[in-house]
């Protein structure tokens, strides 16, 4: 499938698309795709925490998305929800797993491959950053990053929803856990991030209450990146935490909230 060109109509109409998706060890992901009738560009969804992630192509901003020309992608990371293989907690295997997953979005015959937009959900920054710096034939819109973590093994101690403790018990059950977090770490991948990093920040954080020290680390570490920024303000770096303050989005930020959505959708115009 070579993709196409936004705007140029493909015969057929708006479908969904559930199935499995082979990975080069021959685990299988859930996939759940829905598609418009017309060429145009994607959202690849990545879910949060520990948790599946195919009913995120069935919300209503999956539906937003869809009205205005665009294929929408989520998937269940391995071993979650219908996929099989072993749970890798977003580490390289997970971020393999993505980068082969955007590959095929991109080959998409209804998907404009220069318009594909990856979405990550909180601890999803760990696969999407992962993917994006070691896979460098990956060339995306952007990467919108919805309130990830940035160094995971000190942002932890902020919080205990999100998975924290399963999240935990995998670490601590490998050999080498300074290895195993170094893995799961934006923060080791995102000074190697070459396409446009979008930063999506309420506070207080959906996770992590008051702390924005994490939107600092991961919003100065992009250095490779051509272009930054944060709730829709582009940023100069360095930049600093007064800053980020003075431009979050007070009371909190959900990720299917109107505002996350048009931000994505003002990214195609």
């Amino acid at each position: 499938m070579d993709g196409c060109s936004s705007g140029e109509n493909v015969a057929g109409v708006a479908a969904q698309w559930d199935g499995m998706l082979a990975m080069s060890d021959g685990v299988q992901l859930a996939v759940t795709m829905r598609e418009p009738s017309a060429c145009g560009g994607a959202v690849l969804v990545i879910p949060g925490g520990l948790q599946v992630g195919r009913e995120l192509a069935l919300t209503a901003q999956a539906d937003a998305f869809l009205d205005a020309g665009l294929t929408v992608v989520a998937f269940d990371p391995r071993g979650r929800g219908e996929s099989g293989g072993v749970e890798d907690a977003n580490g390289s295997t997970g971020q393999d797993d993505l980068a082969a997953l955007s590959r095929w979005v991109a080959a998409h015959p209804r998907v404009d491959p220069a318009e594909v937009i990856i979405f990550s959900r909180s601890f999803g920054a760990a696969m999407a950053s992962g993917a994006l710096a070691r896979h460098d034939d990956l060339s995306p819109l952007a990467w919108l990053d919805y309130e990830g973590p940035c160094r995971v093994s000190e942002d932890m101690a902020y919080t205990d929803g999100g998975g924290t403790e399963a999240i935990l018990a995998l670490a601590e059950a490998v050999d080498d856990p300074e290895e195993w977090w170094l893995q799961r770490e934006p923060a080791s991948f995102i000074d190697a991030i070459t396409v446009p990093y979008w930063r999506m920040q309420g506070l207080p954080d959906h996770a992590l209450g008051g702390r924005i020290a994490h939107a600092l680390a991961c919003i100065n570490g992009a250095t490779a990146a051509p272009e930054v920024v944060f709730n829709r303000f582009p940023v100069t770096l360095p930049t600093t935490e007064e800053q980020l303050v003075g431009w979050v989005v007070e009371g909190g930020l959900e990720p299917d909230e109107d505002y996350v959505t048009q931000t994505i959708l003002s990214l195609l115009e």
